[in-house]
């Protein structure tokens, strides 16, 4: 099974891009695979939200599992996990939205779901939002530059932390490079 978990958004294709991207995503995996060595078995998806009528229209397959799960309440999601491998299997990769997700519900998923591969999906980083907005703005409107710069400061320090991140450190064991990797992208 792989899980896809947002503390407060739902998936909304016809309002924004990452909507659009999430659902893609979201079908991609709940298609019917050709090989039964890349399925990942069923598709969830939880979020803190409650869940919007709106939603069920557009998982027309109905392959998609709709949770809504609340952030911080361990005893709900440890019995949320447990029900999804008990009724799907194994958890095999969680996708978490955004940082704020992977905050809140990365613990209970270590300890639950220990073997789960565990994806950060970078779609929505604000700070690049922003950057390509101040962009804008200023080309546009030649005004503005304290906030401009100020958020490409932002954007340029995720952006170095993301290109000196090296996977491969992961693996080693007691390095101080492995633990500032670890430090800076999986908490």
């Amino acid at each position: 099974s792989i899980l896809f978990l947002s503390p407060s958004n739902w998936p909304e294709p016809n309002a924004t891009a990452a909507g659009i991207r999430t659902m893609s995503l979201l079908r991609h995996f709940s298609a019917p695979s050709s090989s039964s060595s890349t399925s990942l078995g069923s598709v969830h998806f939880g979020c803190g939200a409650k869940i919007p009528e709106s939603l069920h229209t557009v998982d027309e397959s109905n392959t998609i599992h709709w949770h809504q799960i609340e952030p911080n309440r361990s005893g709900k999601m440890k019995t949320l996990l447990r029900d999804i491998q008990n009724d799907h299997g194994p958890i095999s990769a969680v996708v978490f939205d955004r940082f704020y997700a992977e905050e809140a519900f990365s613990f209970r998923i270590r300890e639950i779901c220990p073997d789960a591969l565990l994806v950060l999906d970078m779609q929505d980083i604000h700070s690049l939002r922003l950057g390509r907005q101040c962009l804008v703005e200023e080309t546009d409107r030649h005004r503005n530059k304290n906030t401009s710069n100020r958020s490409m400061r932002m954007t340029k320090k995720l952006m170095d932390k993301v290109m000196e991140f090296d996977p491969s450190l992961l693996n080693s064991t007691g390095s101080k490079r492995r633990e500032k990797a670890y430090d800076t992208f999986l908490r």
